[in-house]
């Protein structure tokens, strides 16, 4: 007969083992206080993280319902994978007809803050007071200003970068849009591969350097006149000290004359 791992195969020593736990259990509940009903301020707001189709539902249903919503994405466009599909099973119903109006319903809605190119740093609080600190990206357009009429990324003279959208079969330019059908339909640069933001980096890099050749050559230079000023300091001190007179101490013969 196999013994369970753990269990004591004396029964009477388990017996009393059993007492005791029990008893320790009494003597802890005895000790127990009665909760108390708090009351905690809520704040009525939602933060949704991600914008695939199950946030941009969420984000919808939330905002319907007449409460501000803030849907946060790390791409520059929401839609996330059902975007990527041509069909959805089991109907085989078009994804982009699923999607489009509630990507732009999103876009469009009133109570619904947008924050694509950004992610989530740090979540503090507790449930109805949480404190989120959003790390927004840089896009490099100012979509303020841009109307996404396309100019710029058809002259873009980068356009064999890898398209992420199209999973690596096809290329983009470094200004781009992620799909015709993106929300916010607006361009992003691509700062790994644009050539301007390259350059201006090493335009940056150079000057920094230069600079920092510059404050070690003023410092060297500091250090030797102060080394000059020091030497003349001191070859004035030592031409500033008296000089040791001639010897008034009598010689022998002059002793030796003025006692006879």
């Amino acid at each position: 007969m196999s013994t369970a791992v753990g269990c004591t195969p004396d029964k009477p020593v388990a017996t009393a083992k059993s007492i005791e736990l029990v008893g320790m259990m009494v003597a802890k509940v005895a000790r127990d206080e009665a909760l108390c009903r708090g009351r905690a301020e809520l704040t009525k707001r939602l933060l949704v993280i991600g914008g695939g189709i199950a946030g941009i539902q969420a984000a919808l249903d939330v905002a319907n319902a007449g409460y501000p919503v803030t849907l946060v994405e790390r791409t520059p466009t929401i839609g996330g994978k059902m975007a990527m599909l041509d069909k959805t099973f089991p109907t085989l119903d078009c994804s982009a007809c699923i999607l489009t109006p509630l990507m732009v319903d999103v876009a469009q809605h009133p109570n619904i803050t947008l924050m694509t190119s950004a992610e989530v740093e740090e979540v503090h609080g507790f449930v109805g007071n949480f404190e989120v600190a959003i790390r927004q990206k840089a896009r490099f357009v100012d979509h303020s200003i841009c109307n996404g009429c396309g100019t710029c990324w058809g002259k873009c003279p980068v356009k064999d970068v890898t398209s992420e959208f199209d999973q690596g079969v096809g290329t983009r330019p470094a200004i781009y849009l992620p799909f015709p059908q993106a929300i916010p339909n607006k361009p992003v640069i691509d700062a790994a591969h644009c050539r301007s933001i390259a350059y201006r980096e090493a335009q940056q890099r150079q000057a920094t350097e230069q600079g920092s050749r510059q404050r070690k050559l003023a410092s060297s230079s500091q250090s030797g006149q102060t080394a000059k000023r020091w030497c003349r300091a001191a070859s004035a001190k030592s031409s500033a000290r008296p000089r040791p007179s001639a010897s008034t101490t009598p010689t022998a013969s002059s002793r030796s004359a003025s006692a006879l």
